[in-house]
């Protein structure tokens, strides 16, 4: 009964091709020129061809888009409640001198740690917020996310008509204003994945940096943790998108935040197996897209974040 209701849920979600909040929302770094840049990855096109579809076409086939029932595909035991074991970092990584960049494994903290913090993200995170609906992941955090948010696109104007911006008590709104909005304290942004393939890796690093930029501008009080891209299941990486420029992505992700005094919390690690790859128990599209998180994939992510706090 649970997995029909959430298989309901999951499709109705991504059928509006947004995520609406629990009445509270945000987030935004350089100003692309909106004519010239896509929006978001187009995961049936090569870059070369994405560069020469308009924005629109590119927004209807996003690498967050596609069959919403594959998305929703989940392992029969999706209302277990097993214990869910991290193993030890693998990524060799260090804090930083300045006390922030990559956050090592910490003492796991309460759910209610996360009560008064926002979730902004592409489809990846919308999982999350789907099985957070269904099965109480956290107490109360807040998720503010659309299918085929980017980095890039997120900081595009209001006015643009191929805009994907997220909904927030039934109105789209800029990242920014709703952190600004919602007075949340803490802000775990993960996007990239619709970035990689469009504006390129070093590329997709300033939009961060710019989308953050206007976060703190209005609200200079919050706390950003920038969580890395998740991999990619076996045999379903593209050319222009796979797990050797994730991991890239990721390790440049993880310097900026250092220099830009962020915090950067690797799930990608958490997520993987020995070669790179997500792992298959892990994914709720295996014969889709390969890459969204099965419920399995989101305790693990949960158990993540819990101990990897600052």
């Amino acid at each position: 009964m649970k997995s029909s209701i959430l298989l309901l849920l999951v499709i109705l979600s991504l059928a509006l091709c947004s995520c609406s909040l629990n009445d509270n929302g945000a987030l935004n770094s350089v100003n692309p020129n909106e004519d010239n840049v896509s929006a978001v990855a187009d995961v049936s096109n090569s870059k070369e061809n994405q560069s020469a579809n308009s924005s629109e076409n590119e927004q209807k086939t996003s690498v967050n888009n596609g069959n919403n029932e594959s998305l929703a595909t989940e392992s029969e035991d999706i209302g277990s409640s097993s214990e869910i074991l991290i193993p030890d970092d693998k990524t060799i990584r260090e804090p930083a001198e300045n006390g922030y960049g990559y956050v090592p494994k910490s003492q796991k903290v309460d759910k209610s740690y996360f009560n008064d913090t926002l979730f902004v993200g592409d489809s990846i995170t919308n999982m999350f917020s789907m099985f957070n609906d269904a099965y109480g992941l956290f107490d109360d955090a807040k998720f503010l996310c659309s299918i085929g948010l980017s980095y890039g696109n997120s900081l595009w104007s209001m006015e643009n008509e191929n805009n994907v911006f997220p909904t927030y008590r039934g109105d789209k709104i800029l990242i920014e204003d709703a952190v600004a909005e919602m007075n949340v304290k803490k802000v775990y942004i993960l996007l990239g994945m619709n970035d990689i393939g469009v504006y390129g890796i070093d590329r997709s690093i300033e939009n961060m940096k710019e989308l953050v930029s206007r976060i703190l501008a209005k609200s200079p009080d919050v706390k950003i943790y920038i969580q890395s891209v998740t991999p990619i299941i076996r045999g379903k990486e593209r050319d222009d998108l796979n797990n050797a420029f994730i991991a890239e992505f990721n390790d440049k992700l993880c310097k900026a935040c250092e220099e830009n005094k962020l915090y950067f919390i690797d799930i990608c690690q958490a997520m993987s197996d020995s070669e790179g790859f997500l792992l298959d128990d892990y994914c709720s599209d295996i014969d889709y897209m390969g890459m969204h998180p099965s419920y399995n994939g989101c305790k693990v992510w949960l158990e993540y974040i819990m101990t990897h706090t600052k």
